[in-house]
């Protein structure tokens, strides 16, 4: 079957987007945190991205900045997904009571937005700590997941090949995440790229607001911060690490929508 052309796109920029911030781990052509040339020197061959306000290399810390806003979407993503499914497979099958209370819950949250919710909580935990900043993220980010989800389950929840498993006495927990999560990843994976590229925006957020990732770590978020106070000395600053957002969003999109028309071409 031949691909989606968004999705090969969107693989081939994540991929870079990927290796540079894999590569930031091992290597940079400076360090990220020292003063390696003069302030807001110029992109050229000593510095392609040129360097910022305190004369650190953007390229490098653009790699290493990636990595970090990288880490913390993926990891948010993750937790929020998995409880999402949680709490929309225990929704749909039990229904009643418990669905009725954990749907409450989830209305209650969605009442307020997401960046919010995780404004509120990193406040609470504390700020600067790439830890809190996920779990706050992830709480913020499970009631769209386990909405979704909830109307995935029920929709699979009536197949026949459930009923049959239920009458040959299959327990509970096999029946839903061995029989019924893999037919509803066609929902799940859409909705995750969509959150993936939502928890990046909110880490950058966060980080931009200053109580996201604390310096002087890197961070796309708090070095657009940084960029924006600067912005008639060194626009290149603010062009190159908007750029790396743009460019991550921009591929996942394509991934999400590749995804898409995959499952409408099958």
């Amino acid at each position: 079957m031949k691909k989606s052309a968004s999705l090969i796109i969107g693989l081939v920029l994540l991929a870079a987007v990927l290796a540079a911030a894999a590569v930031s781990v091992f290597y940079t052509p400076y360090d990220p945190e020292s003063f390696s040339g003069a302030k807001f020197e110029a992109p050229g061959t000593a510095h392609l991205f040129g360097t910022d306000n305190f004369g650190r290399d953007i390229l490098s810390r653009i790699m290493k900045g990636a990595g970090t806003t990288l880490f913390v979407a993926l990891t948010t993503v993750l937790i929020g997904a998995a409880l999402g499914v949680l709490v929309g497979a225990l929704t749909a099958w039990y229904g009643g009571v418990v669905d009725s209370v954990l749907m409450r819950i989830n209305d209650a949250i969605t009442a307020f937005p997401s960046i919010l919710i995780a404004l509120v909580l990193v406040s609470l935990l504390g700020a600067g700590k790439p830890g809190n900043v996920i779990l706050a993220l992830s709480i913020a980010f499970v009631p769209s997941f386990s909405r979704v989800m909830r109307t995935a389950f029920a929709t699979v929840k009536n197949q026949d090949y459930i009923t049959a498993a239920r009458l040959m006495g299959v327990s509970t927990g096999r029946i839903l995440f061995v029989h019924m999560l893999p037919n509803t990843l066609s929902v799940l994976l859409p909705s995750m790229t969509i959150g993936f590229n939502n928890a990046v925006l909110a880490e950058a957020s966060l980080s931009y607001l200053g109580i996201g990732v604390a310096p002087p770590a890197a961070s796309l978020g708090l070095m657009l911060k940084d960029a924006q106070s600067c912005l008639d000395l060194a626009p290149w600053y603010a062009i190159f690490t908007g750029g790396a957002i743009i460019l991550t969003v921009f591929a996942v999109g394509l991934i999400g929508n590749g995804l898409r028309e995959e499952e409408g071409g099958g």
